[in-house]
């Protein structure tokens, strides 16, 4: 009883004042709704309430008609590219090979790495298993 709020106070006196053989479950619980039933607000805060509990904590954005979609790969309204009947042009692009030099050495400890690249440099040659030398002119 001590834990109920200050509005149940008048429900907290009056139960004090019953007999305990008059102490049941059943008398508890239904004076304990006629009681919620009379206080005022109660409904709309518990309204509130449920209502906070079911909002989507994702920013709502409404789905786009599909006449307003247009694909970046054909340009075209109605679909998606993930969706687009224009086969994949970048399933047809040539690999290429890419390369990075610089005519003064700076650091001999320093290594130039790339996450995509299939071979790193290096001045130690004892590091690889296995080496490729390149040999680029000046000026061409």
């Amino acid at each position: 009883m001590s834990t109920l709020p200050t509005e149940y106070f008048e429900f907290k006196s009056e139960w004090e004042s019953v007999t305990v053989q008059e102490k049941t479950i059943n008398k508890l619980t239904e004076r304990l709704r006629l009681i919620e039933m009379r206080l005022p607000g109660k409904q709309a805060e518990h309204s509130a309430l449920v209502a906070n509990t079911s909002v989507n904590k994702r920013t709502y954005k409404p789905k786009q008609e599909k006449a307003e979609k247009k694909c970046f790969r054909c340009h075209k309204p109605g679909h998606l590219a993930k969706k687009c009947y224009k086969k994949s042009s970048y399933s047809k692009r040539p690999e290429g090979d890419a390369f990075l030099c610089s005519e003064e050495v700076q650091d001999i400890d320093v290594w130039l790495a790339d996450s995509g690249a299939s071979a790193h440099m290096t001045t130690h040659k004892e590091y690889f298993l296995s080496q490729e030398a390149f040999f680029i002119t000046k000026g061409g």
